[in-house]
């Protein structure tokens, strides 16, 4: 009924939209699917125009970057900070990642390292009293270091653990147009903390065999929190990486993922070789 309604080509793209959104429990509940039918059609109909962030408005925009490990999530994160940056805009790096990959790629020393996020939420250390310079005018970074990767272990039990970088962020004076979060690889506490605390999520995802299923369980955990935690969340854009135009997956991948997630797609894509 639904390909005479709408055609071959628009029936497959919506039920793409369908496995990537919905759980196999789900997909047997005749009222849920019902309901995420009418909201495909509903954002087909609409064009699925892509959410932008008003960065340089009054209040800064809080962005995360979020994805598997390996995908240049936090090579993103630290090239989008510093292209900012250069164009005028106040900027900070909150690194939420024990590996302290973004901190290092700012070069901040171990020693620079204390305080930092760690003691943001474990100590309740004041963030604006973490904030590093960098050599990039205008950035700064709040820095991350291993003991990190104890903060879920420290806090099991304390209520509303979930917003504490929400009110840590909270508290900055009004004088950054971005802030951008990196988090770890995968679904913690550390990466709910950061869902909760940010306005907008940028997913680099690179062309490989996988790509679509990993995508799908980001986006059921962005919806879940929006629901539950932040509704102010929304999904700001998705960012193909890793793209090698001689293989003929990144180019499929490319078009499936466009396919299914329409606009949200940046017409960037950021090559294997940038050389």
């Amino acid at each position: 009924m639904l390909q005479a309604d709408v055609g071959i080509e628009t029936t497959q793209k919506i039920l793409k939209k369908i496995n990537v959104n919905l759980t196999l429990a789900e997909l047997s509940d005749e009222g849920r699917l019902k309901k995420e039918l009418r909201t495909i059609l509903v954002d087909l109909l609409a064009g699925c125009d892509k959410p932008i962030l008003a960065i340089g408005s009054e209040n800064p925009a809080v962005i995360l970057v979020v994805g598997v490990n390996g995908v240049g999530k936090t090579t993103t994160a630290v090239n989008l900070a510093t292209a900012l940056s250069i164009t005028g805009k106040s900027c900070l790096v909150i690194d939420l990642d024990p590996q302290g990959n973004a901190s290092t790629g700012f070069a901040i020393t171990s020693e620079q390292r204390k305080p930092g996020s760690y003691e943001v939420l474990i100590n309740k250390v004041d963030i604006i009293d973490c904030i590093r310079p960098t050599e990039v005018s205008g950035l700064g970074i709040v820095p991350s270091r291993v003991a990190l990767a104890n903060a879920e272990k420290e806090l099991i039990g304390e209520q509303g653990n979930e917003f504490m970088l929400k009110n840590a962020i909270e508290s900055l004076p009004d004088n950054y147009n971005a802030i951008i979060i990196d988090c770890p690889p995968g679904i913690g506490f550390l990466t709910t903390n950061a869902l909760v605390a940010s306005d907008g999520v940028l997913i680099p995802l690179q062309c490989e065999f996988y790509a679509l299923e990993g995508l799908s369980q980001i986006l059921r955990v962005i919806k879940k929190i929006k629901s539950e935690l932040n509704s102010k969340l929304n999904l700001d854009g998705i960012l193909l990486t890793m793209y090698d135009p001689r293989n003929k997956l990144s180019f499929q991948v490319e078009e499936d993922v466009r396919e299914v997630m329409g606009s949200v797609v940046y017409k960037t894509i950021i090559p294997r070789n940038i050389k």
